[in-house]
């Protein structure tokens, strides 16, 4: 399940093909209020990534972890805007986010386009869309809609293939 979220599915889709309701499911995945209330008060209630004030309502994020268990550990949580937790899904690193190198307001489109060498028209091929599109995205003038993200989250995952 918790592969599933990662790759970017909503609750709703995971309860549908587990079985079971969408609130149980989140119950399930997301952490206990303590360690929420602990990683919020820890990052000051700011998105470590751009410093955006999130308070309660930041994502909370399993960064790292060395392969051994501690993958929830919760020296590896921190918490992020939603803006930077989709980016960083995307596979950008948390450094490059906070030092701006990603534009959040075209759901860094352009810069997973050209970190995977790809024109508009062959980056929308590889996402079952127009040329048309990417570029809206890119200007800013459209959102991508979530199974698009997810998508592209699995494309950069690929290295865009």
């Amino acid at each position: 399940m918790i592969e599933m979220k990662l790759e970017g599915a909503t609750y709703a889709e995971i309860a549908k093909i587990a079985g079971i309701s969408r609130q149980r499911i989140q119950q399930l995945i997301s952490p206990p209020k303590a360690i929420r209330e602990y990683v919020v008060n820890k990052c000051g209630g700011k998105c470590v990534a751009c410093g955006i004030l999130t308070g309660r309502s930041g994502h909370i994020h399993h960064e790292g972890g060395n392969g051994d268990g501690d993958y929830n550990d919760i020296d590896n949580l921190l918490l992020l805007c939603p803006s930077c937790h989709r980016m960083r899904h995307y596979g950008f690193k948390l450094e490059d986010i906070a030092k701006g190198h990603i534009n959040r307001s075209d759901y860094g489109v352009k810069e997973l386009r050209s970190q995977l060498g790809l024109t508009q028209k062959e980056f929308a091929g590889r996402l079952g869309l127009d040329a048309t599109s990417i570029s809206r995205w890119e200007r800013g003038k459209q959102r991508p809609k979530a199974v698009h993200m997810r998508r592209m989250a699995r494309l950069n995952k690929k290295g865009g293939k």
